[in-house]
């Protein structure tokens, strides 16, 4: 597993503990996890992991 397979997995993590505790809109969610996202595709091509 890779570094960004550990981030992607702890991400995902906080995206659940997102889902049970807190009251935010989903579209509030919906945009954490785009930013989320792209920082993860920024990473990915600063790193040049495909």
């Amino acid at each position: 597993m890779t570094r960004l397979d550990k981030i992607r997995e702890k991400l995902n993590t906080i995206e659940k503990i997102e889902k049970e505790l807190l009251p935010i809109s989903k579209t509030e969610f919906k945009n954490n996890m785009k930013e989320i996202n792209n920082m993860i595709d920024e990473l990915e091509k600063m790193y040049d992991i495909h």
